[in-house]
């Protein structure tokens, strides 16, 4: 009994010591007042983002892509008509080489305005594999018009007469510099070996269309 006494006094003696001890480590504080330190949670980089602001942004982003096609259409429409209205009010200012120059810059310029929503759709699309091949198979489709529209106009019914399909095959043709460019750029945007392979089948289709038009037009000159 009398050790425990002791004891239990030299531990009574020990807790002042203890609490001075704390008091100093907590810059004259007591521990009843030191701030408890909470743990931070900083954000990582694969916090999951909820699948309904994603699809919100996608459906602004895909709604800006069909707004963009939309304002070019009306451009494109309304200087169109503007060159109809003008030729049908003075039809022999319009049936010269001038005139056929300056309808392939208008053909150019409205090629170049499709380009831009086209862009902005290359960007949206570019992560997705199934997408983008999709649109890879919409080019080589496209790609396929130009020799197809060469061999409507050997035909003299289609190549020789101021048809809407004659002009359609003539403006597909002259349209090369531009569409060159577009089909270009998707393919240097393309991420995937698949879609990449079919729009440069694409591009040197288009490439080849061109350069056989320009010896079969010299080879004609001669």
């Amino acid at each position: 009994m009398a050790n425990v006494r002791w004891k239990s006094r030299f531990l009574t003696g020990l807790r002042p010591l203890r609490n001075d001890i704390g008091v100093a480590e907590s810059g004259g504080r007591t521990a009843s007042h030191v701030p408890l330190v909470m743990p931070v949670s900083y954000p990582s980089s694969h916090t999951i983002v909820p699948m309904n602001s994603m699809s919100t942004s996608l459906r602004i982003k895909i709604g800006f892509v069909v707004a963009g096609y939309a304002g070019v259409l009306g451009v494109a429409a309304m200087m169109i008509l503007r060159r109809y209205l003008a030729e049908q009010r003075d039809p022999d200012m319009f049936s010269g080489g001038m005139a056929a120059g300056g309808d392939w810059m208008l053909e150019l310029f409205l090629v170049g305005l499709f380009l831009i929503p086209i862009f902005f759709l290359v960007l949206l699309i570019r992560d997705s594999e199934t997408a983008y091949t999709k649109f890879a198979q919409v080019l080589l489709g496209f790609g396929l018009t130009a020799p197809a529209s060469m061999a409507l106009m050997a035909i003299p019914a289609v190549g020789q007469s101021n048809s809407l399909l004659g002009s359609f095959c003539l403006y597909r043709i002259f349209g090369f510099p531009m569409t060159t460019v577009g089909l270009a750029g998707s393919c240097v945007l393309a991420k995937f070996k698949r879609s990449r392979r079919l729009i440069l089948y694409s591009l040197l289709i288009e490439i080849g269309s061109f350069g056989l038009m320009l010896v079969l037009t010299m080879g004609w000159s001669r």
